[in-house]
């Protein structure tokens, strides 16, 4: 996992890259203010969509059936539209302090294949008062298609208190072992 800061014009940049994913955010330092962008980049795999199935119950046999969805409009499987939407989520949990979700509103514009690799785009477009805040929310396919667009409304809270002896994440040092890349984004994220 890499991570980097610069200085931009609108402020420090943050990237973090961990195993299949990447986020970026631009403005975040000082809190939240209108025109802060938060990037969150994966790529969907079968596995994915198989966990969210089995996560979910969402069986739709277009997500899990090669030979259903090609006789589909898709002509192949796809991965569930709501899974896209939690790519949304991933980027807005990567906001500094406890991000919590008021509304959601999206469209569905297209599918998202399995092994393309989306990007989740949400840039603060008004501060709400009292901490809360409207987002638009896109997630661009591999070719920079908008396949997901809405917007948001979120909440920033501090984060907890940690206990005596948890690290950033809340696990005990006992607990760490092997947990490089959540060490260094919760690291992270607490430090902006």
């Amino acid at each position: 996992m890499g991570r980097t800061h610069q200085e931009t014009g609108g402020g420090r940049q943050h990237r973090i890259r961990g195993g299949g994913w990447e986020f970026e955010s631009h403005g975040t330092d000082d809190g939240l203010d209108v025109g802060d962008v938060v990037r969150f980049t994966k790529t969907v795999s079968e596995a994915d969509v198989e966990a969210f199935a089995d996560a979910t119950g969402d069986t739709n046999r277009l997500h899990l059936e090669e030979a259903f969805a090609a006789r589909s409009r898709f002509g192949e499987r796809i991965a569930h539209g709501v899974l896209g939407s939690g790519v949304i989520s991933a980027a807005l949990a990567r906001i500094p302090g406890l991000t919590i979700f008021l509304s959601q509103e999206l469209s569905y514009l297209a599918p998202v294949e399995l092994g393309e690799t989306v990007t989740a785009v949400c840039e603060v477009v008004e501060d709400l008062g009292n901490r809360r805040y409207r987002l638009s929310t896109e997630l661009f396919d591999g070719e920079g298609e908008c396949v997901i667009d809405g917007e948001a409304v979120v909440l920033l809270d501090d984060l907890p208190d940690e206990a005596e002896g948890d690290d950033a994440d809340g696990e005990t040092e006992e607990e760490e072992g092997g947990k490089e890349e959540e060490d260094a984004l919760s690291a992270d994220a607490t430090s902006r």
